[in-house]
């Protein structure tokens, strides 16, 4: 049973971690998002796993050549396939055109604000669950029948009685 509590334990707080680091993500590219602008890039490179997948790409802000990557790769309506050279919409931002991805920034947003919301709620709610498993036990323990005190439960009642008599000398 207790090996139980640690794994709610740590599983409350990795949740409740990880939830809070998608929250600051989605903050971030909604910020971004305030600035976002977009051009035209071309992939360079297409590391496709099963798992996993990186793209990299390059595109041109105004003299400046940029090259990014992301793991997730939009093309557009007509919906090829991302292999090099294919030409995709990268989307920057203005003030920092080194900050880009391959999706819109408000998309990214709404998606780790999404999974932020749920890993956090049920992160809290294991942690939350916890606490009150704990009170109740607690409470459970502290209501023992009146008289059944054992001498380990009695407090010892310390009596100091001044010294009235005064010795002379």
């Amino acid at each position: 049973m207790a090996e139980f509590k640690v794994l709610r334990l740590m599983f409350g707080i990795v949740l409740t971690i990880y939830g809070a680091a998608y929250l600051l993500w989605g903050w971030y590219y909604t910020e971004i998002g305030k600035n976002e602008a977009t051009t035209q890039g071309v992939i360079r490179q297409a590391y496709v796993g099963s798992k996993s997948s990186t793209y990299e790409y390059s595109f041109q802000v105004g003299s400046t050549y940029l090259y990014d990557s992301d793991s997730q790769c939009e093309t557009g309506p007509p919906r090829h396939p991302c292999k090099v050279g294919t030409s995709v919409v990268v989307h920057y931002d203005r003030l920092n055109p080194s900050h880009s991805l391959l999706n819109q920034y408000g998309v990214e947003s709404r998606q780790d604000l999404h999974l932020a919301k749920w890993t956090v709620a049920v992160g809290l709610v294991l942690l939350l669950s916890l606490y009150v498993q704990a009170r109740l036990e607690g409470n459970t323990e502290s209501h023992d029948e009146p008289g059944d005190d054992s001498p380990e439960d009695v407090a010892e009642i310390l009596h100091v009685v001044p010294d009235t008599k005064r010795r002379r000398g």
